[in-house]
């Protein structure tokens, strides 16, 4: 599976299922990248690693997927930090993986209508579906912490949606996008748990709000944070839970054409 726009490409390298698990390596390939350079300043020496016309830089990141025994619930998913592959262009990748998967095979993606109703030859009647992909990252500790400690400024909820298109008789300014900005009030106790208290509420509001900013000054400090939670993507990655992967037996390449069994055993056990 390939996905090319423009200077660069997105393609699926290697995968592999074993029971509830499946381990992908995504590549991505930027023709756009300047010849990578290398030097040893103190002999003031400098080679570049000159590429062809056709040649992109080449980068990879280990996925690991881990399916649950219910399968109405979300799977856990984690992902290797990689240049130009985060969390949206893997999602976009496996929603087109899956759009593709149903051209080959029509019959995977079909479910028996709830009604119980029977087709014309008395077998139950079947209505086509999609399947989709959204990833949600998990939430820092830091970042609940920091909210609890911290002291709440605002939640302002941005739409997309449409309500006026009357700002500018001429036509020439037009709406782009509303939102509604909320304070805390002087007068209201402070939940137990404001972080919970304050996630739940937007994500409550998801429907209806495409995008949600929360202010609040980060404890023991004078500091304001922003912070940015997408629907599609989940909180601000600054804030997205994170494991750093060490000790490897050789120095890891950039990229690589086939899953790196290190790699991946290493994840599998965060996985567990």
């Amino acid at each position: 599976m390939r996905r090319a726009r423009g200077s660069q490409t997105i393609y699926i390298s290697d995968w592999q299922r074993h029971g509830n698990t499946v381990k992908i390596l995504i590549n991505k390939s930027d023709k756009s990248l300047a010849d990578p350079v290398f030097s040893v300043p103190t002999k003031s020496s400098r080679r570049v690693a000159r590429k062809r016309s056709d040649e992109g830089q080449d980068f990879s990141s280990h996925v690991v997927i881990k399916f649950p025994q219910d399968t109405a619930s979300p799977a856990l998913m984690l992902v290797e930090q990689c240049p130009g592959l985060n969390a949206i262009v893997i999602a976009d990748l496996f929603r087109r993986v899956l759009r593709l998967a149903k051209d080959i095979s029509p019959k995977d993606f079909q479910q028996i209508h709830p009604d119980g109703s029977l087709d014309s030859d008395g077998l139950p009647l079947k209505y086509s579906v999609f399947y989709g992909a959204e990833l949600d990252g998990h939430l820092s500790p830091t970042f609940v912490e920091d909210l609890n400690r911290g002291e709440m400024r605002t939640v302002e909820l941005i739409t997309n949606k449409k309500t006026r298109n009357d700002f500018d008789t001429t036509g020439y300014l037009v709406e782009d996008k509303a939102s509604i900005v909320l304070k805390v009030s002087p007068t209201a106790l402070r939940p137990a748990d404001v972080a919970t208290h304050v996630l739940n509420f937007v994500k409550g509001k998801s429907k209806d709000f495409s995008l949600a900013k929360i202010r609040f000054k980060e404890p023991d400090s004078s500091n304001e944070r922003t912070v940015t939670i997408d629907p599609d993507v989940g909180v601000a990655e600054n804030y997205v839970k994170r494991d750093l992967l060490t000790n490897f037996e050789q120095l890891l390449e950039s990229s690589y054409a086939s899953l790196h069994d290190e790699i991946i055993k290493k994840m599998l056990y965060l996985a567990r």
